[in-house]
């Protein structure tokens, strides 16, 4: 489940149109955000019409008041990278959880505090994944 910080949100923002042509730029320089980011980690994101479709999807769930999102399906159809450019856009922190075989209720309260630390006291932005 991702969490959109409430601070951000307080007084809303009026929703407004954006063209397709626009909104494939917008998702092309969150793409470029995040590979930058990352270390130049590249996404390998093709700006067809289910990959904008996705993000607009995760970006308005999560500019929402108290929004989340749960994508599941097929591997490869860009779910992830959906939600890492959503995070760009946003200039939020990424935080993937670390999962293993032996991860258990201990290991996920250790990640989800650091999270919350980096949230709370270092003022950051956190998306989970």
């Amino acid at each position: 489940m991702l969490k959109c910080p409430p601070h951000l949100f307080r007084f809303g923002f009026k929703l407004g149109e954006v063209g397709s042509s626009d909104w494939e730029h917008l998702v092309e320089r969150g793409a470029l955000a995040f590979a930058r980011e990352e270390g130049g980690r590249d996404l390998g994101l093709a700006t067809v019409d289910e990959v904008l479709e996705t993000v607009s999807r995760c970006d308005r769930a999560l500019t929402r008041p108290g929004g989340s999102v749960l994508l599941a399906g097929r591997a490869g159809i860009g779910r992830r990278s959906a939600v890492a450019v959503t995070a760009a856009m946003h200039r939020a922190k990424l935080v993937a959880l670390k999962m293993t075989n032996s991860y258990g209720v201990k290991q996920f309260k250790g990640e989800l505090k650091a999270a919350m630390q980096t949230t709370g006291v270092d003022g950051e932005q956190v998306r989970r994944h």
